[in-house]
């Protein structure tokens, strides 16, 4: 998974591009704990997000945890027809919209 960071609004936002699966889930933690440490509470828009699976979203509930350990919010936006999917299939989508998961 890529993370590059654009503007929205004038208001900073990490685009995240790829696959977030068990095959990359250690890198993809790891660039996501360096880039929230060097911006706490910088929404990630998850729109580019091609796959992901069960790995994933286990990271990004594990992410949550820590981030509100340290005062701070994962915010995660516009999930991509794949999350939703599988958002679906887990039956987590109400469980996971608010902090976790903001759509437009």
């Amino acid at each position: 998974m890529e993370i590059s960071v654009a503007k929205q609004d004038g208001v900073p936002i990490a685009l995240c591009k790829g696959a977030l699966d068990i095959q990359v889930i250690k890198e993809s933690k790891e660039k996501i704990l360096e880039f929230t440490a060097s911006n706490p509470n910088v929404p990630f828009d998850l729109s580019a997000v091609e796959e992901i699976d069960t790995a994933g979203i286990q990271l990004l509930l594990s992410l949550r945890k820590d981030t509100q350990e340290h005062g701070q919010v994962l915010v995660l936006k516009n999930p991509s027809d794949p999350m939703k999917e599988v958002l679906k299939l887990l039956h987590i989508v109400d469980l996971c919209e608010e902090p976790l998961i903001h759509s437009r």
